[in-house]
């Protein structure tokens, strides 16, 4: 049943913009981070442990509105656990308040190494291609030449 509950909030949780950290955690538990909600510790049973930087950090500044979205719902060092339905309600109640991130705020929150390792792939992907098109148009050539 637990990994089904874990499985279950993961899901939900990373589909509202939360990015998994996997340096920052431990053994049992992965590191989830969110730029514009508190950041969480995903355990192996399934309970969240809600972690709370400042209301400023929660939402961006340009949004005064939205600012204390978080701040009656969750306390410092505060817990969402599998229990019972209570816990499942709560669960939901807090994943409905998280807003989806901005564009930049996804672009921003990409690791420096992840976007190293995309441009990489890419570029070697790129040269491939024009390796095997110019390889290609060369034995065209050689063919048509023959004939």
């Amino acid at each position: 049943m637990s990994k089904d509950v874990v499985l279950e909030r993961l899901k939900r949780l990373v589909a509202k913009g939360y990015v998994v950290r996997w340096g920052a955690s431990e053994v049992d538990t992965l590191r989830l981070e969110h730029p514009r909600a508190p950041d969480l510790t995903l355990f192996s049973d399934g309970r969240i442990w809600v972690l709370t930087p400042s209301p400023e950090d929660w939402v961006s500044a340009d949004n005064g509105a939205d600012q204390h979205r978080f701040q009656s719902f969750v306390t410092p060092n505060d817990w969402i656990a599998v229990d019972d339905e209570d816990d499942q309600r709560r669960f939901k109640s807090f994943v409905a308040r998280v807003p989806k991130p901005t564009m930049f705020q996804t672009f921003k929150a990409k690791r420096v190494e992840d976007l190293w390792t995309r441009v990489s792939i890419w570029t070697f992907i790129l040269v491939v291609g024009l390796l095997l098109a110019s390889g290609f148009g060369w034995v065209w050539r050689f063919l048509s030449a023959t004939h």
